[in-house]
């Protein structure tokens, strides 16, 4: 049996969304601002973008070119705002790729010296949530400075000046 095109381009058929979920970038968002005009064209937007009729409204909403009246029914907003972009990426294909894993891996202990590696199995055995505990400590200690820049603290064991033409109890 042979489909005819007619039949292919009904206007109401679900085109297969294929950039559901992923991050708007500036280019489609003006790309929606610029062939938005009026609620009739949200299918046709959501086919020619890659995206669901829900992901459209949801952001001509964002946009400010649609609104939901008192009955739950979406308006358009008269006159048409300004196009203020609320992507972060330029274009679809600017999205970042995953990061490597393999960078954030700690550094093997033959790099170490025996101090710091005797210092990594101590911290190995705390249990996680401890750490941050340890890690904020850590950062108050580096803040106050070294030891050897600070005041000694006064000695407990050394006897008082006691002057002289005081006798003691």
């Amino acid at each position: 049996m042979e489909v005819s095109v007619s039949q292919v381009s009904d206007t109401n058929a679900e085109v297969p969304a294929t950039r559901v979920g992923a991050p708007w970038s500036v280019a489609e968002e003006a790309a929606l601002y610029d062939g938005f005009s009026g609620l009739g064209d949200i299918q046709g937007l959501a086919a020619r973008l890659g995206r669901s009729r829900g992901g459209i409204t949801g952001r001509l909403k964002s946009l400010g070119l649609v609104e939901y009246d008192a009955n739950g029914l979406l308006s358009v907003c008269s006159p048409k705002p300004a196009f203020k972009p609320i992507a972060t990426l330029a274009s679809p294909d600017d999205r970042p790729s995953k990061r490597d894993r393999s960078l954030a891996r700690r550094p093997p202990m033959a790099s170490l010296n025996a101090s710091e590696q005797y210092c990594v199995r101590i911290f190995r055995q705390i249990p996680r949530e401890r750490r941050k505990e340890l890690f904020l400590v850590m950062r108050i200690l580096a803040s106050v400075g070294s030891i050897e820049e600070s005041e000694a603290p006064p000695d407990d064991d050394a006897e008082p000046d006691i002057p002289s033409d005081v006798a003691p109890c």
